[in-house]
């Protein structure tokens, strides 16, 4: 059974043009469906779909926002180390410079040491300038995601934990399969599409109500002048003829089911796809991190012992320098394999619906 409406109205106030004298009409009308070949049970459903659908769009939303906020936040990482290699290369640049310019034996009459070594201070500058800028523009970007005040500062933890991989590639293929939000809103969108044939077919079926109405008028300057009446029975409603219009709906929501089990096939196909890729790219980064791990490692030795030298007076600022920038390139290498390792991982999750 399916409550169609349950209304009380009041008619528009009326005119008698015939006898110049107004009248008024107040009443409610009620049907009950009996029968209605299934339609409303579909629509039911179909509502219920709309409300799942609308959930995944925002857990779709909230995916997005995780992985763009975990990007921003990899990228300001290896930003600032960029940014304090720059500053040590403006540093090297300026030594550079005061040097050509004390150096005794320098040929005033052809200073193109002087010139170079100004050229590369000033694009020394520049790349530091441009970071800068880089910076300050992901900072913007990451209070805005995470909504932070503008004036708020923050800081970045590079020991931040993240989830692990325990699952083979077999494993993490059935979770997507089942899980993947892609995946979920087309199978949502085909049952939608299998309600809705249900719903045009009921077109082609009786519809039968209970209705009920009651009405009353009257005269409004003849007070003696009353009528109310109740009307009661069932209404039957038959589509013999429509024109061939149920047949071309159905026609069409036919076409919408075959184009969704298509598109169903192809998603599935590109879930496993990305999946493989995804788990592959994180199996070859993890193997590459002890490497990087290792390089830093060595690259930390030798800038201790430089900065040891430098102390008693054995190594000069620049090469010291030299040995930072080393250091630091070392360090922003294992931060670049580290991040990708993260990324990968991340898109892993994402697409077998898991963050």
């Amino acid at each position: 059974l399916r409550l169609t409406s349950s209304t009380s109205h009041v008619d528009s106030y009326l005119f008698d043009l015939s006898n110049l004298e107004d009248s008024f009409h107040i009443g409610f009308d009620i049907n009950f469906s009996l029968l209605d070949g299934g339609r409303s049970a579909g629509e039911t459903k179909v509502a219920k779909l709309k409300t799942e659908l609308s959930k995944i769009e925002e857990l779709k939303f909230r995916q997005n926002l995780l992985e763009k906020t975990t990007n921003l936040f990899v990228d300001l990482i290896l930003i600032q180390e960029k940014l304090d290699i720059a500053a040590m290369r403006v540093e090297v640049a300026r030594n550079g410079l005061n040097y050509e310019e004390t150096k005794p034996s320098r040929d005033s009459r052809m200073p193109v040491p002087i010139l170079s070594a100004k050229l590369q201070l000033e694009k020394a500058l520049q790349e530091e300038f441009v970071l800068r800028n880089k910076i300050r523009h992901k900072k913007s970007k990451f209070r805005n995601l995470v909504g932070l005040d503008k004036s708020t500062n923050f800081g970045l933890d590079k020991d931040a934990k993240t989830k692990t991989i325990n699952d083979s590639l077999q494993a993490f293929q059935k979770i997507a399969e089942k899980n993947s939000l892609q995946l979920k809103i087309i199978r949502l969108e085909q049952a939608e599409a299998r309600y809705n044939q249900k719903i045009i077919k009921s077109e082609q079926l009786p519809f039968v109500d209970l209705h009920a109405n009651t009405h009353y008028a009257r005269l409004a300057d003849r007070s003696d002048i009353a009528e109310l009446r109740f009307k009661f029975g069932v209404k039957f409603d038959m589509n013999l003829f429509n024109g061939k219009t149920t047949g071309s709906k159905l026609k069409a929501n036919g076409r919408q089911k075959d184009i969704k089990k298509n598109k169903y096939e192809d998603a599935l196909l590109e879930v496993r796809n990305h999946v493989s890729l995804y788990y592959s790219l994180f199996s070859d980064l993890k193997v590459r991190i002890p490497v990087v791990q290792n390089n830093l490692k060595l690259a930390r030795s030798i800038l201790y012992e430089a900065e040891d030298r430098f102390q008693k007076k054995q190594l000069s600022k620049d090469k010291l320098l030299e040995n930072r920038i080393n250091f630091k390139k070392s360090l922003l290498r294992y931060y670049e394999v580290l991040g990708s390792l993260i990324n990968a991982k991340l898109k892993l999750f994402a697409v077998s619906g898991q963050l």
